[in-house]
């Protein structure tokens, strides 16, 4: 039987991570408002379990989608990854005894200075992305590093931890905040009548559409984003989402749970977004590219037009 050195055997120190929720309590607030630019802000709440930050950093990117093709500054050389431009900064003691931070805000004014833009220079429907960074009284960040115009660099933690990829129920990595106009109370909600007037058939049933006509139901999931459930390739309730930005309709990229062993099918936006009419919400325009990974050996990213008109 052999013996052991219990002296030699050494459990590693285990030190505590960093945690950081983001919480929009009044959704009215998760965008900015493009009609009141000067007053325009997002508001929201910050929580966390730790007692030792240093700084919590907020960095954003933004993107002018009034140029074509759109452009997102901090301007980053071709090549290199993203930069981000640090927009806010929050310490420990601007949390309370609980770890809540309450009422936080950033003012499109904040972003624009930051980016070297004027206020006079952002659009409806231009989007802000914003990237969260936990730095403890250690040195540690979270995540570990966020590429910015200064070439900065960081320590070396969490290598699971990239940008704004990580979500989870501790710890936030970001949020996205469109330029958007406040909409009238259920504007683009209820039943509505789902068209393809332009695009490819369906190749493998021969159908004139790979989106079926038929009526929907348009429901709210955020004061600008709008949720319904079409047939696509013949295969009921897809989940399709938009967003009704300032007259555009933004259409994120999609995978609609279908495939041929490979890549999935689905749908992303056009170069040119899909419309509606800021006084009407009788017909709304959304134009997207369907495929857009090359699923089932098909054509990638097919122009297709959906027309959706309300019912009374």
């Amino acid at each position: 039987m052999g013996c052991e050195d219990e002296d030699a055997v050494r459990v590693p120190e285990l030190r505590e991570g960093a945690s950081l929720r983001v919480v929009f309590p009044d959704p009215l607030l998760s965008f900015f408002n493009f009609e009141n630019p000067e007053t325009s802000r997002v508001q929201f709440d910050l929580y966390t379990q730790n007692s030792n930050i240093d700084s919590v950093n907020i960095y954003a990117t933004f993107t002018d989608v009034s140029e074509v093709p759109s452009v997102t500054y901090p301007i980053t050389p071709a090549g290199q990854p993203q930069r981000r431009q640090l927009v806010k900064t929050y310490r420990q003691s601007d949390f309370d005894s609980e770890g809540a931070l309450r009422n936080a805000t950033i003012t499109l004014g904040e972003v624009a200075a930051a980016m070297g833009l004027e206020l006079s220079d952002i659009e409806g429907a231009d989007v802000v992305n914003f990237y969260n960074q936990v730095v403890l009284t250690d040195g540690r960040r979270f995540p570990e590093a966020i590429p910015l115009p200064d070439d900065y660099n960081s320590n070396t933690v969490t290598p699971d931890i990239e940008g704004r990829g990580v979500q989870t129920s501790s710890f936030n990595a970001g949020f996205t905040a469109f330029v958007a106009c406040p909409l009238p109370a259920g504007f683009a909600t209820g039943r509505y009548r789902i068209e393809q007037i332009a695009g490819e058939p369906d190749p493998f049933s021969g159908a004139p559409g790979r989106f079926a006509p038929m009526q929907v139901n348009l429901t709210q999931t955020s004061p600008i984003g709008r949720t319904f459930s079409p047939t696509y390739y013949g295969f009921d309730a897809r989940t399709f989402n938009f967003n009704l930005v300032c007259g555009d309709l933004i259409v994120p990229p999609t995978g609609a749970g279908l495939s041929c062993g490979g890549p999935s099918l689905g749908w992303r936006a056009a170069p040119t977004p899909g419309e509606y009419d800021v006084a009407s919400d009788d017909v709304l325009i959304l134009e997207i590219l369907d495929n857009p990974d090359g699923a089932c050996g098909l054509t990638v990213d097919v122009p297709l037009t959906l027309r959706l008109t309300k019912v009374e």
